[in-house]
């Protein structure tokens, strides 16, 4: 695995525009080993926690839209 299949915390909240926190709750969610913002994961990882934190973010739409009816 070389550097450009890494990617720090800090880039993957700055790139969904979120907290750094957010990241870190999700990736130990996932059981992805991190310490601190300035961790590296995969690639492959920033996927997982971008899928965990979209699914989220949609169910909580959907919620909304429920409870406006």
């Amino acid at each position: 695995m070389t550097i450009s299949d890494k990617i720090r915390i800090y880039e993957l909240s700055r790139d969904l525009n979120l907290e750094n926190k957010d990241i870190l709750d999700a990736a130990q969610k996932l059981s992805i080993s991190v310490k601190s913002h300035s961790s590296s994961i995969s690639k492959e990882d920033a996927k997982k926690i971008t899928n965990l934190i979209n699914k989220k973010n949609s169910d909580k739409k959907i919620l909304s839209i429920l409870n406006d009816q």
